[in-house]
């Protein structure tokens, strides 16, 4: 082999190099928003709570700047990104941004990692990087970013077409296009009530046991044996996600209480006479409250004309609660720990059992 062609074969090698590295990133990219444009809500309440914060900075996200507007702008310079990549659009306009936006990613997570081991977030707390799609804490999105990100980024310069700044312009428009579809997906998301399942851990068909938050001894599950709702794993229930304060919880106290009432009644009469257990679901409420107090609950508000709860309260961590929802209320049935159903808001109550 001559001098010639193996600096051919060299070549080649550097720009399928390149080009597969491209594709990596650009693909990682574009699940990161689709993720993301599933609960922009979501995504808009983590850029606000969670700056960068070390001693001597504290840089907000939004930097100043309305938060949904922040959100929306960054999922459409993510999308432009990414496409841009899957294209294979390897300038130095496309691969320098980028790499700085692969920098920005990583400061983030490895910042809520020193906050997460300085006790300044809950240690439950994840990236957000894939939305609540895929849940990671930030020790664990900053060692698998390096590879998924910062790997690519660096390799994707491999190669790369040299000579002028071109602008190859189908695939520009084409990446400016999904850009703005995904931003204009994001932008109606929040009220499309059928994406509740894609945008979180909670579907149909899934096993409450495997609904996680934390890694390793700081692990928490939803259902199961040891876990935070234990009772849920066998049986049926009814389980209604919300926060103490929604003002429809207020409104559904009243026929809740009359369900949970009659509920109770009948479980009794048939457990008395040793008959099968009510296939009608017995109803939960969970939530999160600071210290775990659900006694205002439990001994109502006449300020609120509201009663006490006759159903089942446990209060859940706020990390567990996050990813079971985009908004809340929300509720699901779950028979022997497989989710059955779900529903945005309260669905009508069952008919109990004869």
């Amino acid at each position: 082999m001559t001098t010639h062609e193996a600096d051919r074969n060299r070549s080649r090698l550097m720009v399928a190099v390149g080009t597969l590295a491209a594709l990596v990133l650009g693909g990682v990219l574009l699940f990161g928003v689709y993720g993301k444009a599933l609960d922009p809500d979501g995504f808009t309440k983590h850029m606000e709570t969670n700056g960068i914060v070390v001693p001597g900075l504290d840089l907000d996200l939004t930097f100043g700047l309305p938060p949904r507007f922040m959100a929306l702008f960054t999922l459409f310079l993510e999308t432009l990104i990414g496409a841009l990549l899957l294209f294979n659009v390897r300038r130095l306009w496309v691969l320098i941004p980028a790499l700085l936006m692969t920098a920005l990613f990583l400061s983030i997570t490895a910042n809520e990692w020193w906050k997460v081991e300085h006790g300044l977030i809950d240690k439950l707390t994840g990236c957000g990087c894939f939305g609540k799609v895929v849940t990671r804490t930030p020790k664990e999105a900053f060692f698998q970013d390096l590879g998924l990100l910062l790997f690519p980024a660096l390799l994707a310069f491999l190669g790369r077409p040299k000579g002028p700044p071109r602008v190859p312009r189908r695939r520009t428009l084409g990446a400016l296009g999904l850009a703005a579809a995904a931003t204009v997906f994001a932008w109606f998301a929040p009220d499309i009530d059928a994406l509740d399942d894609l945008g979180t851990k909670l579907a149909p068909g899934v096993n409450v046991a495997d609904i996680c938050v934390g890694a390793g001894e700081d692990r928490l599950c939803l259902g199961g044996p040891g876990n935070v709702v234990p009772e849920i794993a066998t049986g049926r229930h009814l389980v209604i996600l919300s926060r103490l304060e929604e003002p429809a919880m207020d409104a559904a106290v009243a026929r809740l209480n009359a369900y949970a009432d009659a509920w109770y009644a009948r479980d009794e009469e048939r457990q008395a006479a040793g008959g099968e257990p009510l296939q009608a679901p017995e109803p939960w409420l969970l939530t999160h409250v600071e210290g775990d107090n659900t006694s205002p609950w439990a001994a109502g508000d006449p300020a609120k004309d509201r009663p006490p709860a006759l159903f089942q309260i446990r209060t859940i961590p706020e990390p567990l609660l996050t990813i079971l929802h985009r908004r809340l209320p929300r509720t699901f049935l779950v028979h022997d720990g497989k989710v059955v159903a779900t529903w945005a808001g309260i669905p009508p109550l069952p008919d109990i059992d004869p």
